[in-house]
């Protein structure tokens, strides 16, 4: 590139050593010159030092005008002229004027070069940002879809955060790919085929220009796997990179739910009617629900409540998202995100019968309407008169262990000539009784063939309900 005139640039970091220019001079002329070379300081950066180099011998700073000349015929072209300037971890700008001349021949060019001296970048200066500007420069960004999706799209944001104009090329490594599939990526106005790895066109940034230019696709065509693409964003010339990695994982269709719900014992309950059974004289019936996100992205989720059949006079309510709802509101105000894999414990129901007898069935629904994904579970609550006695004539007992595997131990409260255990199921089956029971000794309760839930508890003596609570079989 012909210089002449112009003004060249050189920037670095004041750390460095030195920053070099090298130049070529070529006598286009049609007769033999001596050319001399001669350095003008126009502006300079305190402490530092600058020199330059030609026919064979460098200049001290000091040193304006060359010792040495050089013959140069018609058409001779020669490397021989450098300018160097040294810092000193100094910051500024220099601009030197250098000119080249036979003073015989009355020949002469010039050219300055300006050389500017930085301090070291807090950060990257090429800044990668997703578009709600996270910096993701060095990330692994991470793309989900289906296989039997078109295409899996990317976008990001390129900020130019240094002090001077970068003209900013890509290029695209494939680190890993899926068979079958295809890749592209899209910068500065164009868009690339699979097979090119470095964009044909590049875009000056000022400093602080920020372009939301560049895209990454992945289209999957029915193949199934993960790709992994290496994105390089450069400007060779002022020597600054950045770079990100994007995964591309291309999932088969969903078998079965992406919210799975399950009970307390692990068992799955998606559109499940699950049963609580209590007395009317229970303050609470109570049951909790665990959601995992078996999906292939992450959900913001919310939970609601629909009374399917409602007993007259009892209310319920939902907790959800570290919040619980007074029972006027059936859909939880906040959601939870819930990332690939997780399991969230936080959802609640309470049903309070408030002494009234009967079966009330609620569904519960738990839904991100974003993402479309929705799964539901009933619970049928039945308060029952059975049992119902006075609250403050009846204890808990310490059963021992709860949860239990096999056998649970109890010591009854007071003596009496005769007293009944009685175990409840959730629907309000008598599943055993047990009497003879020993005031003084600890009594046993075989529960080894029962299936897995929570049982309702009581225990009678001389007639009248001494003791009532629950157990939970394992």
């Amino acid at each position: 590139t012909v210089v002449n005139d112009d003004t060249l640039e050189v920037v670095g970091l004041s750390s460095e050593t030195v920053f070099d220019k090298y130049l070529r001079v070529t006598n286009s002329g049609s007769s033999d010159y001596t050319v001399w070379v001669t350095k003008t300081v126009i502006q300079d950066v305190t402490g530092s030092g600058n020199e330059f180099c030609w026919a064979g011998q460098c200049y001290l700073p000091y040193v304006t005008t060359s010792n040495n000349s050089l013959t140069m015929s018609p058409g001779d072209t020669v490397p021989d002229f450098s300018a160097h300037f040294r810092p000193f971890g100094n910051e500024g700008t220099a601009l030197m004027k250098y000119e080249f001349y036979d003073s015989t021949a009355m020949v002469h060019s010039e050219l300055y070069i300006r050389f500017i001296s930085q301090a070291e970048q807090t950060g990257p200066e090429i800044v990668l940002m997703e578009l709600d500007g996270t910096v993701v420069n060095d990330d692994t960004l991470e793309v989900v879809g289906l296989s039997s999706e078109t295409v899996f799209d990317k976008y990001l944001r390129v900020t130019n955060s240094g002090s001077s104009d970068y003209t900013v090329w890509v290029t695209k490594t494939v680190i890993q790919d899926v068979t079958g599939s295809g890749n592209e990526f899209c910068w500065a106005g164009q868009c690339y085929l699979p097979y090119v790895v470095t964009s044909n066109n590049s875009l000056t940034m000022s400093p602080g220009d920020t372009v939301p230019d560049f895209s990454a696709h992945f289209r999957p065509f029915g193949n199934e796997g993960t790709a992994l693409m290496k994105y390089e964003f450069y400007d060779s010339n002022a020597v600054v990179h950045s770079e990100l990695y994007i995964r591309f994982i291309s999932q088969a269709e969903q078998s079965g739910s992406e919210l799975v719900l399950l009970d307390t014992l692990g068992n799955v309950v998606n559109e499940d009617t699950l049963y609580v059974a209590g007395t009317i004289n229970d303050n609470q019936l109570e049951i909790a629900i665990h959601v995992v996100n078996e999906g292939y992205q992450a959900y913001d989720v919310f939970a609601a409540r629909e009374e399917v059949d409602i007993v007259s006079g009892t209310n319920n309510e939902i907790c959800w998202a570290g919040q619980c709802y007074l029972p006027f509101i059936d859909t939880s105000q906040n959601s939870m995100t819930m990332n690939v894999g997780d399991t969230i414990t936080e959802f609640a129901a309470h049903y309070s019968p408030n002494l009234n007898d009967g079966t009330s069935l609620i569904k519960y629904t738990f839904f991100d309407n974003q993402a479309g994904v929705s799964s539901f579970v009933y619970v049928e609550y039945k308060a029952d008169t059975v049992g119902a006695v006075d609250d403050l004539m009846v204890k808990e007992l310490h059963v021992y262990p709860n949860p239990v595997s096999d056998m649970f131990y109890f010591e009854s409260p007071e003596q009496g000539s005769n007293q009944t255990f009685e175990l409840y199921n959730s629907i309000g089956n008598k599943v055993l009784e047990k009497k003879s029971l020993s005031f003084i000794n600890r009594n046993a309760v075989d529960v080894s063939t029962l299936p897995k839930g929570i049982y309702i508890y009581r225990l009678i003596i001389d007639n009248n309900v001494k003791a009532s609570g629950k157990v939970i079989k394992q």
